[in-house]
C-alpha cells in the first residue's frame, strides 16, 4: 500500500520550503479561482493535470506562463503519454 510521502527535514532545501509555503499562502485564493488558458491539442486528462501548473505559472509571471504552456504541449505530444487516445 502506498502512503503519503514522508514529511521531515529537507536539508539544504528547508529554507526554500518556507519561501514556497509563504508564496502559496499569499496566492492560495487566486490559485483556487484561477481558470488558466489551456493550449489546444491537450486531452481532457492532460488539461486536468496541467490546469493547476499553468495557474501557478501565470501567478509567477515573467516568462513562466509561456514556458509552462510550451512544456505542456511538448510533454503531451507523444502518443505514449496520451491517456485519452482510442
Amino acid at each position: 500500500m502506498v502512503g503519503p510521502p514522508p514529511v521531515g527535514p529537507l536539508g539544504p532545501l528547508d529554507p526554500l520550503r518556507g519561501r514556497v509555503k509563504e508564496w502559496a499562502d499569499c496566492w492560495l485564493t487566486d490559485l483556487r479561482e484561477a481558470d488558466p488558458v489551456l493550449p489546444g491539442g491537450l486531452s481532457d486528462r492532460a488539461c486536468d493535470n496541467w490546469r493547476p501548473l499553468l495557474a501557478i505559472a501565470d501567478a509567477a509571471g515573467g516568462d513562466w506562463p509561456e514556458r509552462a504552456r510550451r512544456a505542456a504541449l511538448l510533454l503531451n505530444q507523444s502518443e505514449a503519454v496520451e491517456e485519452d487516445a482510442p
